[in-house]
Formats: C-alpha cells, sequence, structure tokens
C-alpha cells in the first residue's frame, strides 16, 4: 500500500521508487533513495571528483572549511577531518590597558568613554581613572556659574553609612565568564562524540517469511524505521503484511519503537530479527491475539505494510 502524499519519488528515472524518508544529495539538492543517495550513485552533474570544482562546508568544531569535493556527503568530509586531528579554535585574549596591569580577559570590555579595554577588576571608568570623564567634568565645571555664598549657617548633617557597592562582584563576574566557557566546551566535545559515533556501524540480519536471509550495514544511531525501508525495498517473500521481532522473543515490535534507536533496541553491533506474515500468524496466541495484549498485532502491525 503506497502513500503518495508522503515522502519522495527518487530523482533516477529508472528508479523512481516512492521513499518516505528521501535522503537530499549536498550537490544537487534532489531526493533519492538509499539506493542512490550517493552522488557518484545518481551519477550528480553538480559533483566532481578530479578536483576541478571545489565544494566547502565548516566545520562545527573549529570553524575551518573543509573541501567536501572527494567525499560523498558532507557528513562523510567532517568526520574525516576530525579523524584527521581537529583542533579547537585558539581562544583569544585581551589585555588591560591600564598601567602596569598584568590581566587578561577571554571577552573585550570596553570603556563608553575612552574606548580602550580593560580587566574586569579596571573596566569602570572611576577604576581606571578614565581621562575622558576628567575632561568632561572640566567642561561642565566651566559652563556653569560660580555658586551664591550663603550667609546662613550649614546645618550639621549626621554621618551617613557607607554606601554598599551595587550589582555582582568581580568574582561573581568572572565566574559567570567561566560557567559560559565550559559550557561552550561541553557543546563542542558533545557534537564532536555524535560525529564519531553516526561511524560505527552494525550489521542486521533479517529473516524473512519465506525463510530467506537478507542483511545490511546501519549506524548506531539508525532507528528501526530504516530497518524498514530496507526490508520494503529488499524482500523477496511477496508484498503481504508483516510485524518485525526479536530472534529470541515473541513479542513484535510496536509503533513506538520505530522511532527508537538500534543502539535503544540493543540490535548494535549486530542483531537478528524475524519477520512474521500477518496473514498466517495472526490466530496465533503466541503473536499477541489474546486479550491480554491491547489488539494484538492489529496495535503495530499498520506501521509495517509493504
Amino acid at each position: 500500500m503506497d502513500f503518495p502524499q508522503l515522502g519522495a519519488h527518487c530523482a533516477v528515472k529508472d528508479c523512481n521508487l516512492l521513499d518516505y524518508l528521501p535522503f537530499e544529495c549536498d550537490f544537487c539538492h534532489l531526493k533519492f533513495c538509499l539506493d542512490h543517495k550517493d552522488a557518484e550513485n545518481h551519477k550528480c552533474p553538480n559533483y566532481f571528483s578530479n578536483g576541478n570544482t571545489t565544494f566547502t562546508h565548516p566545520c562545527p568544531i573549529c570553524t575551518r572549511l573543509i573541501s567536501i569535493s572527494n567525499f560523498h556527503s558532507i557528513d562523510e568530509a567532517i568526520s574525516a577531518h576530525i579523524d584527521a586531528g581537529c583542533k579547537e579554535p585558539v581562544k583569544l585574549k585581551y589585555d588591560c590597558k591600564f598601567s602596569n596591569c598584568t590581566s587578561k580577559e577571554f571577552i573585550k570590555i570596553v570603556c563608553n568613554l575612552c574606548n580602550e579595554n580593560f580587566c574586569l577588576k579596571h573596566r569602570f571608568p572611576s577604576d581606571h581613572g578614565c581621562h575622558s570623564m576628567n575632561s568632561r567634568n572640566n567642561t561642565i565645571n566651566d559652563t556653569n556659574q560660580k555658586p551664591i555664598k550663603s550667609t546662613a549657617p550649614k546645618p550639621t548633617l549626621a554621618p551617613s553609612a557607607p554606601n554598599k557597592k551595587q550589582g555582582p562582584s568581580d568574582k561573581d563576574l568572572h565566574n559567570e565568564s567561566k560557567k559560559q566557557l565550559d559550557e561552550l566546551k561541553r557543546l563542542r566535545e558533545e557534537r564532536k562524540g555524535q560525529y564519531t559515533s553516526e561511524r560505527q556501524k552494525g550489521e542486521i540480519i533479517i529473516i524473512q517469511t519465506n525463510g530467506a536471509r537478507i542483511s545490511h550495514v546501519f549506524g548506531q544511531y539508525d532507528s528501526l524505521r530504516s530497518v524498514q525501508l530496507f526490508i520494503n525495498q529488499s524482500r523477496t517473500d511477496g508484498s503481504q503484511a508483516y510485524a518485525v521481532l526479536p530472534e529470541t522473543s515473541n513479542k513484535p515490535y510496536e509503533v513506538e519503537d520505530l522511532s527508537k534507536s538500534l543502539d535503544e533496541l540493543n540490535l548494535y553491533p549486530h542483531g537478528t530479527l524475524r519477520m512474521i506474515n500477518f496473514n498466517s500468524n495472526s490466530n496465533n496466541p503466541s503473536y499477541g491475539n489474546n486479550s491480554n495484549n491491547g489488539g494484538g498485532l492489529f496495535s503495530y502491525i499498520s506501521s509495517f505494510f509493504r
């Protein structure tokens, strides 16, 4: 059963397979099936392996531009770049312009009056004796009229309590800056781990309803839906409705399992699955057609129709 409103047809004219999860080429931006997703497999006109045309993409870790002309996809080029020794970008340090101060900061702290860079300790105009502030105060004093002297005795004022420093302290600002830098470093490491883990592969063997076996190599974080698409494209036992279950269990996978990765389903680095024919096993209690299984095969079989 086809759903033409879902997915896209493979752009290869001789194939034209309806794929519910099509792949987009990084070079020509057309949609292709699993067998024709690589640029060489669908003879992409925008892909050149002789080096005459160069395609680049920034690395998410070091932000350098990576040439992807000799690779099938952007992910493959980035993975090869990381394996070759991708380094984190050099962290810039900004010097404090205050006299005899050797402090350095990872971010710019510019005075609004003199436009000079300072450290956290000397960031305020009063802390670094800003010459622009002194010039401004002198100009204001020169334009004001001289005050009229009063003959009345000055009232005696009670000593006021010292004003507490408002706003966050230098230590708090420094800790906050360090916390943000640590978070950025953690995100870089997490992104690096994702690109590395996506390259890990494992083999899945599927035993069809007629006893014939088919197998394919999947990624550690590929979903069960990818296995379903492979079965629909490669099966040799007909087009009848089916469900899939582990070799060591009589309980088929349910609809919500389609979005789970092979690693979550304990099918990595290798696993064996069995296909059951819905028409031939719908009356078999061992496959979930009893009253305690919430509808049996009907609760999940809709996602595995051919």
